[in-house]
């Protein structure tokens, strides 16, 4: 995968590594962390998606992989142990209060272990952060769009050091008359991909 490559991620550093998808919906990347190498690779879903990952890992058999049907809020209390890697791909943006889920993410991290976050961003470099009311490309679930400045300090007001965006690419807007907006008037925007190392 190009943007685990860009963040540094390949069988040589996941080797040995216990790691956490947080929001993994059917278990893509959890299965890839596993697939790198990764020694232990644990999924968390609350949604109907947990059991779609517990059918492909049935199929699989992956002995080294398991999910919990738990949400992102549950992380300071699952009883979940400490990891050495967490990926949190595309959950961010959903999230009323993604300082709380930030918060979150630290406390089951090992110091020293690597984030990956990966989201919705604007388009330009911002300081900026746009709260979404209403829907966002049809989808009412939507609730910020970050500025990519403003996400990464974020990440240092919660604890992360290291912080860098590899990645970034436009999106394509869904908007037949318009681009650069979507059919509600958002910024049509980009999706980056975040590194950070929790202190």
């Amino acid at each position: 995968d190009g943007a685990y490559l860009a963040c540094g991620l390949s069988p040589e550093t996941m080797a040995g590594k216990r790691t956490l998808d947080v929001g993994c919906n059917a278990g893509y990347d959890t299965f890839l962390a596993n697939g790198m190498g990764a020694a232990e690779s644990v999924g968390v879903e609350p949604y109907p998606f947990y059991y779609h990952a517990l059918f492909l890992n049935a199929v699989y058999d992956r002995a080294d992989v398991s999910f919990r049907n738990v949400g992102w809020q549950d992380l300071p209390t699952g009883n979940l142990g400490t990891f050495d890697l967490v990926t949190c791909l595309g959950l961010i943006y959903h999230v009323k209060n993604p300082m709380a889920l930030l918060d979150a993410l630290a406390t089951v991290m090992k110091r020293g272990a690597r984030l990956v976050l990966e989201t919705h961003v604007l388009s330009e470099r911002s300081n900026d952060a746009r709260f979404v009311e209403g829907a966002f490309w049809g989808d009412d679930s939507y609730w910020w769009i970050f500025g990519d400045e403003c996400l990464m300090a974020m990440l240092r007001a919660s604890g992360f050091a290291d912080v860098s965006m590899t990645l970034k690419a436009d999106c394509i807007s869904r908007n037949p008359q318009d681009p650069l907006v979507t059919v509600e008037g958002h910024p049509a925007g980009a999706r980056a991909w975040f590194i950070a190392t929790k202190r």
